[in-house]
């Protein structure tokens, strides 16, 4: 679900010890499938939580 995946990219930005590579698996194909379509508006702040994981990493 995307609140799973939103509170993983949290945890990872708080961290202070983080690989480079990460990889976030998920089986949730509403999630990715809305990510990939931008359709949805209540994914924004997972989107955003992404973005930034991706740009600190």
């Amino acid at each position: 679900r995307a609140e799973a995946l939103k509170a993983a990219t949290e945890a990872l930005m708080s961290e202070e010890h983080v690989k480079e590579n990460i990889v976030f698996l998920t089986d949730a194909l509403s999630v990715i499938t809305a990510l990939k379509n931008q359709e949805d508006n209540n994914l924004k702040e997972l989107q955003v939580s992404l973005h930034q994981v991706c740009n600190i990493f």
